[in-house]
């Protein structure tokens, strides 16, 4: 390549970038910033290169500074240089103390897919669960991102093995099971004449470690899906393109079809580095229109983890039909967005054909209905006056956890003549939004037969931040429809529920139009 093609390459390329999920043109110099004793500031490349360097420059003008591009995400760099979809793959208990159980056998098998087919993978070394002196123990860097490289398992199917790379290089490597120096290489000659590179650089930052291992102290996996013969359409639009109005999208297939979306939300670069406490969610649905402007969801096929990024994506196969897509922002506090503009990315193994629709904003409140009763925990209890617990009152209680991040609660009263009085509190929560009004968490509702209520959401106020909810309720059934007493006295819910106040009108009572339809 002739040096002025090179330069050219280098420094002005119209497919640099990708910002916000749009191709963005990124003019670059050679003046990289330098220390007193004449090094590079930033990144680093072995043998002097200046591509990771030159990329870093295009990525801190794109974000407005290098400081908003320190401690991103791995997802989000992958996705900007190719445009691709990425998936965050969650590993552990250290974002989910909820679940319990790991299951092992389901990340092996998507990791194994992700490898077989040439995914590029990064993964973050992080746990809350584990202490500083362990990671340092074991040779691992916390809150550390390492790349992927491989992962392979021994014939008899008694150990999994994953190899990672320290980009750092240097000696911080895994010490533990599997390291360059443990034992088990020598009581298993086949896999150490397979894997185990013995003259290769011992500083490289190379290593592998125990899939049970990795589980431990690696918190994520970020699958950046690069495929060359998939196809992809993108549209740029706003959430709330006009009043009491949300974008959404017709999606026809003509024939069974695998997908990946990404929602990329456009945030201004003060807010790179000031982090926004809204959160993404993308979803494909199945609904029908039952009068003007009121819809009912009758599935909900593909859904996405609802998260305060700037990027989110989710995957799915559907059968040749027709759906529809929405793009959903939430913002627990009601304060004016800095911007609501997105772009909406969709790769796919066959042609899709893409429409833009508008729809009520009143979708919302179905949707987290139906997403509460789909993908929601049904609570089991009676009320507080006496009864036979054998006997059902009519009363179901939702607990929405998995793909919120936090919690959602729905309750349905199925009596045919009775009012629910429900009371929730939250007050031990640690960093938590509630989406009622003034972030009340004491909340007494009524609601009247044949109906049912989003009662609360509850987010994470901070993402950098520990997040727990501590949260109780109990019930009557009562002939009363109005609170009893103690505050809100004579209404119907404390604190009132304002209909043109956003995010309120998701709490108003939803008639249930027979008593077997959901």
């Amino acid at each position: 390549m002739k040096l002025s093609n090179l330069k050219l390459s280098l420094f002005f390329s119209k497919e640099l970038d990708f910002q916000d999920g749009e191709w963005t043109q990124v003019l670059v110099d050679d003046r990289l910033p330098c220390t007193f004793n004449r090094r590079l500031a930033y990144s680093q490349a072995h043998r002097k290169q200046l591509w990771v360097p030159l990329i870093e420059k295009a990525m801190a003008k794109l974000n407005g500074s290098y400081e908003a591009i320190i401690a991103g995400r791995c997802c989000e760099g992958l996705a900007t240089v190719t445009g691709s979809p990425c998936e965050t793959l969650i590993l552990g208990r250290s974002n989910n103390p909820d679940d319990k159980n790991v299951d092992y056998d389901r990340l092996w098998s998507k990791l194994f897919i992700a490898r077989s087919q040439g995914f590029l993978m990064c993964a973050m070394c992080s746990n809350n669960l584990v202490s500083k002196e362990e990671f340092e123990k074991y040779g691992l860097l916390n809150i550390h991102a390492y790349s992927l490289q491989d992962i392979q398992q021994s014939k008899d199917g008694r150990h999994r093995l994953v190899k990672l790379r320290n980009p750092w290089g240097g000696t911080h490597r895994w010490t533990g099971d599997w390291s360059d120096q443990s034992r088990l290489w020598l009581e298993n000659p086949d896999l150490r004449r397979e894997l185990l590179n013995e003259k290769r650089n011992k500083r490289d930052g190379v290593f592998w470690m125990p899939f049970v291992s990795f589980v431990k102290y690696f918190e994520c996996v970020d699958i950046c899906k690069l495929r060359h013969n998939w196809y992809e359409v993108r549209d740029s639009a706003n959430f709330y393109p006009a009043p009491n109005m949300i974008q959404a999208y017709y999606l026809h297939l003509s024939t069974a079809t695998e997908l990946d979306i990404t929602l990329h939300r456009k945030i201004s670069k003060n807010l790179r580095i000031h982090r926004s406490d809204l959160s993404l969610c993308v979803a494909v649905i199945n609904m029908e229109e039952q009068s003007r402007g009121s819809y009912r969801i009758y599935s909900i096929p593909i859904i996405s983890q609802r998260a305060q990024h700037k990027l989110i994506s989710t995957d799915g196969y559907l059968s040749a039909g027709a759906y529809v897509i929405l793009p959903l922002l939430f913002n627990p506090t009601n304060k004016i967005p800095d911007n609501t503009d997105y772009t909406i990315a969709i790769h796919s193994s066959h042609v899709v054909d893409l429409e833009r629709i508008r729809i009520p904003s009143r979708i919302e409140r179905e949707f987290l209905i139906k997403f509460c009763i789909f993908y929601g925990d049904q609570v089991r209890l009676t009320n507080h006056s006496d009864r036979d617990a054998s006997q059902s009152d009519g009363v179901c209680v939702y607990e929405l956890k998995k793909y919120w991040d936090g919690l959602v609660l729905l309750v349905e009263n199925r009596h045919p003549s009775k009012y629910v009085h429900f009371y929730f509190n939250c007050l031990v929560s640690q960093n938590a939004s509630i989406s009622r009004k003034d972030g009340y968490k004491e909340l007494v509702d009524v609601v009247p037969p044949n109906y049912r209520q989003i009662i609360v959401a509850v987010s994470r106020k901070n993402p950098a931040h520990a997040f727990t909810i501590g949260h109780d309720f109990q019930y009557d059934l009562s002939s009363q429809e109005f609170i009893k007493h103690g505050d809100g006295m004579g209404q119907r819910h404390w604190p009132s529920i304002d209909e043109k106040q956003a995010n309120d009108d998701i709490h108003l009572p939803q008639y249930i139009s027979t008593a077997k339809q959901n």
